[in-house]
């Protein structure tokens, strides 16, 4: 079941979505201690509440889970020659790359939501986001050409994946694939784990769109999230409250996108086009039980539209995926739509 929201803007703006930590409000001011460290791209942000730890423990601790994320990174990486994504893009056609654990397991995450989103999620899409990117630096779009061409190398079907032999086979020589999200997204799990078996029970971990949170707020109350309204920084068009054990993840046309000719042009493209997403989602949060599904069905809900993506996440409810979904169907108009297990967390609807 999916409840639709729907409301009109003052003006003529589309509406995008930021997750801003509220962080219990009884702890706000008495964080126990913060680190951040650039990872992946990205900055990783570690806020600890709660532990058993001084304050010199809790420091070699948190540079201790910084180098968990390393690891993950080195090992997913595109430019370090030990990193699979690099070994991937110099393989031939028919080599087997050995995967370790963690590995296997990012891998299986990215094959079967590619596999339930018919492609919407794809890590193959690496030379798509290579043109794009090198566009949005020149400030313009891609030509048409040059999108053809990535497209070529571009499709699933290029890899094996073999889950007895913890393989992954590359059929097609040429292929290039992008782990650093899903590797972001996995590493703030590993993280997570890392922490409460060294003495943390409550804290707040976050690295590009995706937060997750370690035990409770204060008091055993839930977190509280702000999904901020795009163009009122100081506003939020609803807050989520959660509890333990969910991680959340946003990918919305405002996080990293092109502007050509008053157009916003977001850097997620559909897979099978690889132009911008055949619909209005201006963004999409979703909750998981694992940040690399949060993470994985947020991308791929933003390119399948509202429709097909609420029934992605239908599927894997036992996964405890919901989302909430924003489109502006009209300049003046905006549209929420929310899965029916998220409906008890999601509060003080502002659109």
């Amino acid at each position: 079941m999916v409840t639709r929201f729907l409301n009109k803007l003052t003006k003529s703006a589309a509406l995008v979505l930021l997750l801003l930590l509220f962080g219990g409000a009884d702890y706000i001011g008495n964080r126990q201690f913060q680190k951040s460290k650039p990872i992946m791209g990205t900055v990783f942000d570690i806020t600890v509440f709660e532990s058993n730890l001084t304050q010199s423990e809790l420091s070699a601790v948190l540079d201790q889970a910084f180098a968990v994320a390393d690891d993950v990174a080195q090992r997913t990486s595109a430019t370090d020659p030990r990193g699979l994504a690099f070994k991937v893009a110099q393989a031939k056609s028919g080599d087997a790359l050995p995967l370790d654990v963690d590995l296997l397991l990012i891998l299986k995450d990215a094959f079967e939501i590619n596999r339930l989103s018919d492609g919407a999620f794809d890590i193959t899409d690496s030379p798509l986001r290579k043109t794009w990117r090198l566009a949005k630096e020149k400030g313009e779009l891609p030509e048409a050409s040059l999108i053809n061409k990535s497209l070529a190398n571009v499709g699933a079907k290029r890899l094996t994946l073999d889950t007895k032999k913890k393989k992954l086979v590359v059929l097609e020589s040429g292929t290039e694939i992008d782990l650093q999200g899903l590797a972001r997204a996995y590493s703030l799990d590993k993280v997570l784990k890392f922490l409460k078996d060294n003495g943390v029970k409550s804290a707040a971990l976050s690295n590009g769109d995706s937060i997750r949170f370690l035990g409770l707020s204060s008091e055993g109350r839930n977190w509280r999230m702000g999904i901020e309204h795009p163009r009122r920084p100081d506003e939020y068009a609803a807050v989520l409250e959660l509890p333990e054990g969910f991680s959340v993840t946003t990918v919305g046309d405002y996080l990293d996108f092109i502007m050509v000719d008053n157009r916003r042009f977001p850097m997620t493209v559909d897979p099978h086009t690889g132009q911008k997403p055949a619909n209005m989602i201006a963004g999409v949060t979703v909750v998981a039980k694992k940040t690399s599904l949060s993470y994985a069905v947020a991308s791929a809900f933003f390119v399948l539209g509202p429709e097909k993506g609420h029934a992605l996440v239908e599927r894997l409810k036992a996964e405890g995926v919901e989302a909430v979904c924003i489109e502006e169907p009209s300049p003046d108009k905006l549209s929420l739509t929310v899965s029916e297990g998220i409906q008890p967390y999601l509060k003080d609807i502002r659109i």
